[in-house]
């Protein structure tokens, strides 16, 4: 099929349709329902406030990988006059990377089960979508767009993994940390500790679990952009301009025309001012985009999951 419309889908498209799918919805449900990995999470991260939970994957960066290693070589620290000292410090190695995987894992499984816990759409929302040649990359885990604009699966491009189950669950930050080089020589002796230096290490490679692979996503799905050779409208609803989503736009516009057309929606004074740097900085004519609220494309017509 030749697409000629290309829908970006972020999750101010889902929050539009009545599903609580903020990061602070995130925040209620864990403490309600997993309060045990609620607590590690207050425990283990930095600067959790209410602020830190509105952008919850960027934030996940600030694990405390120096005060969580300095904890699991003090639970583990050898006999430093044992027979067995390198077994003593292969076991730090191990159990620190360990105890940090188990951490991480059971938080990202946590992140999934509220993903799959979220509450059904409200059809009564539905915008005018163009389905009769257009192409989706969602950003959003949920099935909505299959859901109650019937669209198939097959024009989906679902980015970060679906609640379907097809694809795993992509979530993380996008910052990549410093690490020590292995041949480095590794403390002053009377600053640091050798054997927290070690565990630190250890913690370190396993919150790499943490870290998005933007450039890596982007090379797994070159088949979804070559599809776009033909389009010249781009609708970018719900999306939030983060930081770290923003070489997936920069990289469609490397594969479609200079004069493509742009709808984007937004929904506060934060989002428009978000909008025009991008528009700004890719140097965008006045009369090559508009911008949207999605309330005011609510169609009745849209009812209609035959409607073109």
């Amino acid at each position: 099929m030749e697409y000629t419309t290309l829908y970006i889908i972020g999750n101010g498209f889902d929050i539009h349709h009545g599903i609580n799918s903020r990061y602070t919805d995130y925040e209620t449900w864990l403490e309600a329902n997993m309060p045990e990995v609620y607590g590690k999470i207050l425990e283990n991260f930095m600067h959790t406030d209410s602020d830190w939970w509105k952008d919850f994957e960027q934030n996940l960066s600030t694990f405390n990988v120096e005060g969580y290693a300095a904890e699991r070589a003090q639970e583990n620290y050898p006999d430093l006059f044992s027979d067995n000292l390198a077994r003593e410090f292969d076991t730090i190695v191990y159990k620190s990377k360990q105890d940090a995987e188990l951490l991480l894992h059971e938080i990202l499984r946590s992140f999934e089960s509220w993903i799959r816990s979220l509450n059904a759409p409200n059809p009564t929302k539905r915008i005018f979508i163009r389905r009769g040649q257009s192409l989706f990359i969602n950003f959003n885990y949920t099935s909505t767009l299959e859901k109650i604009y019937g669209i198939p699966k097959c024009h989906i491009c679902y980015i970060h993994g679906s609640v379907d189950g097809s694809e795993p669950f992509i979530v993380g930050h996008g910052n990549i940390p410093q690490q020590r080089n292995s041949g480095e020589i590794l403390i002053d002796e009377e600053e640091r500790d050798y054997v927290v230096d070690m565990a630190e290490r250890s913690v370190q490679d396993a919150a790499t679990i943490l870290r998005k692979d933007v450039q890596g996503i982007i090379k797994k799905h070159w088949d979804v952009w070559e599809k776009m050779a033909n389009v010249d409208r781009i609708c970018i609803y719900g999306f939030s301009f983060s930081e770290i989503d923003m070489p997936y736009l920069q990289h469609i516009l490397l594969e479609v025309s200079s004069d493509v057309a742009f709808e984007i929606s937004y929904y506060s004074d934060e989002d428009y001012q978000k909008i025009l740097k991008f528009v700004y900085d890719n140097s965008l004519k006045p009369q090559q985009y508009q911008l949207v609220k999605l309330s005011d494309l609510i169609s009745d017509s849209q009812l209609s999951l035959f409607d073109m």
